[in-house]
């Protein structure tokens, strides 16, 4: 079962010494930030992004004391690191056990779907035993529009003996403990589903940790459903229409006239921001375009020189790697090698770019 303390501590352990503690609290919350984004693909934590969206800064900074308080962290000036102790807990760590969340993938359709899922089965629980007048525990409009949409488009007996098999198909591969723990969340006629409080008081866990599991559920499910949606023909209809990319609103602007040919100069000049803001939107589109090309800003040669120095130093410091780099290239182009970084070690720098249509 997945802890949140260990999920906390292992991606602590990516960002050791390149990163504030805060960067981990932006992961875990999911903020659309050139940055955040950054970081999720640079350490390779994108399993823990916008896995708990609603965590609360004063909760991240208990469990944060407390590694300190343990000598599992220690803070320096500018950032932190793990002490001798906190690598060795880190060791310990069966990495596997995070296979099972995929915040980056799923995060645009988790919550709506979760949200779904359980006005549904409210819905047709009270409907079965012809109460009418209940009420809903979902107040999200979307939510309650897709439901009602379900409940039109056949009968309610038959609707429920289809929620009934496909759910069950699900939580049957499960193991007993996590299957027991979602279905106490869920309401039914006469049964209020239990609060992420009331589970942890159940099952003797923090909340956090319950936060952290139910979403490794969601994320099983929805992956088996994407994968098999023959078999979950009414649970596929609960995922709302996802967007392509997590790009924020205004890189999403920047790549459209990206794609048309537009030069930075030109995209500055048309949409009225300063060229850092712009850069800053090239970076957040090469770490989600995974075709991005980048060598129209920092050439191979240079690419290469840049994995090198990251491989020969260990570091993502922006400052540690421009001064192996003797200040030799920017800075906006050293992000942009770092935005590439893991595809660039895949693919042994045989990176192969789509390369766009010029306008002059």
């Amino acid at each position: 079962m997945i802890e949140f303390k260990t999920t906390l501590l292992f991606m602590l352990s990516r960002l050791s010494e390149q990163r504030t503690t805060s960067a981990a609290y932006h992961i875990l919350r999911g903020k659309k930030s050139s940055q955040t984004i950054q970081d999720i693909h640079l350490f390779q934590l994108k399993f823990g992004f916008s896995t708990y969206p609603k965590l609360k800064k004063e909760t991240y900074d208990i469990w944060i004391n407390f590694f300190v308080d343990q000598g599992i962290i220690e803070k320096t000036n500018k950032s932190f690191r793990l002490t001798t102790k906190g690598l060795n807990v880190v060791e310990q760590i069966e990495i596997n056990i995070f296979s099972k969340l995929n915040g980056f993938k799923f995060h645009r359709i988790d919550e709506k779907w979760l949200a779904s899922l359980q006005l549904l089965t409210q819905t047709l629980s009270n409907l079965s035993y012809s109460n009418n007048r209940f009420i809903p525990v979902q107040d999200d409009p979307v939510v309650q529009y897709q439901v009602k949409k379900l409940l039109k488009m056949q009968s309610k007996e038959k609707l429920t003996i289809q929620l009934k098999q496909e759910l069950t198909q699900l939580l049957l591969k499960l193991n007993e403990a996590d299957a027991r723990l979602f279905v106490v969340q869920l309401t039914g006629h006469n049964r209020v589903g239990l609060s992420k409080r009331q589970v942890a008081e159940m099952f003797h866990l923090h909340e956090e940790d319950v936060q952290l599991i139910t979403m490794s559920i969601v994320h099983q499910f929805l992956n088996d459903i994407q994968n098999n949606p023959q078999q979950y023909q009414l649970l596929k209809q609960l995922i709302l229409e996802e967007n392509h990319t997590s790009l924020t609103s205004t890189a999403k602007k920047t790549y459209e006239l990206l794609e048309k040919g537009f030069d930075l100069d030109k995209i500055e000049r048309i949409r009225h921001l300063k060229t850092s803001t712009i850069q800053d939107h090239v970076v957040e589109i090469a770490t989600q375009i995974e075709k991005f090309d980048i060598t129209a800003f920092v050439d191979e040669s240079t690419i290469k020189q840049v994995v090198q120095v990251i491989d020969q130093t260990q570091t993502r410091r922006l400052k540690t790697l421009m001064q192996h780099l003797n200040h030799s290239i920017s800075y906006f182009q050293l992000r942009l090698v770092l935005a590439k970084y893991q595809d660039y070690k895949a693919s042994d720098y045989s990176y192969e770019p789509i390369t766009r249509p010029s306008r002059s």
